[in-house]
C-alpha cells in the first residue's frame, strides 16, 4: 500500500466518525455525503491511470470496500448513528456498495480472462 492509500483510508475513517458521532455541526449532512461519495469514486479510479495491474487494482478495491463496511459497522456498534445516510439501511450506502462491487466484478472478469 502506498501513502495515498493510507490517506484515502484515513479520509474514510474521518468522514465516518464525523458523520456517526455528529462531531462537526457546521458541515451539513448532504455536504458530508457528497464528500464521501467523491472519496469513494476517487479511490475506485485513481489507480486505473497508472501502471498498476488489474489484479492489484482489484485487491485495493476489495480491501477499501471491506474497510469501509467494517468501519461503518464498528461505529454503529459503538453507538454512532449516521446523519448523512452512510449505513446499510440507507439507499446511498447501498448504491456506493453496488458501485464498488460492480467495479470489483468488472476487474475480476478482466483479470480472469
Amino acid at each position: 500500500m502506498t501513502r495515498k492509500d493510507y490517506v484515502i483510508l484515513l479520509l474514510y475513517t474521518v468522514i465516518l466518525v464525523i458523520d456517526y458521532f455528529s462531531l462537526v455541526d457546521w458541515i451539513s449532512s448532504s455536504v458530508l455525503l457528497w464528500v464521501f461519495v467523491a472519496v469513494v469514486v476517487y479511490s475506485l479510479n485513481y489507480k486505473k491511470y497508472k501502471n498498476i495491474s488489474d489484479e492489484d487494482i482489484m485487491k485495493w478495491q476489495i480491501f477499501s470496500t471491506s474497510y469501509f463496511v467494517i468501519a461503518a459497522l464498528i461505529l454503529y456498534l459503538l453507538g454512532g448513528r449516521s446523519s448523512a445516510g452512510l449505513f446499510f439501511s440507507d439507499m446511498i450506502f447501498i448504491l456506493i456498495l453496488l458501485l464498488s462491487f460492480f467495479e470489483i466484478f468488472i476487474r475480476w472478469r478482466k483479470w480472469e480472462v
